[in-house]
């Protein structure tokens, strides 16, 4: 499932661009390759910082073990960005937590 969100996040035109590089020796837009290079920086930094601001919180991330508490943060900035589904409390969240959560969720996907 999250692959297609991020896959749907992308857009259909770097999806297009990528899997046409398979057939042709061209180089991607900057337009893909800042999509691509910006989705990649925001899931990997919401994801830390995600896990970082709620791994001490037991209502949260805290009461999971670490590798599910990892893939809970990161579905979790995953999902903020496009779907809007939720896989820990958001009420329960800190306020920096909520606070990336918002960033993210404003800057959506491509």
């Amino acid at each position: 499932m999250i692959g297609r969100v991020i896959l749907g996040g992308i857009g259909f035109f770097t999806i297009l661009e990528v899997l046409s590089l398979r057939r042709r020796q061209i180089r991607l837009s900057v337009h893909s390759q800042l999509v691509i290079a910006v989705t990649a920086v925001l899931l990997v930094g919401g994801t830390v910082a995600i896990y970082a601001f709620e791994r001490d919180n037991p209502q949260t991330l805290g009461a999971l073990p670490a590798g599910q508490a990892w893939l809970a943060a990161w579905f979790q900035s995953v999902i903020t960005r496009t779907a809007g589904f939720n896989s820990i409390a958001i009420g329960a969240c800190q306020p920096s937590a909520l606070f990336v959560m918002i960033i993210l969720m404003f800057i959506g996907a491509a």
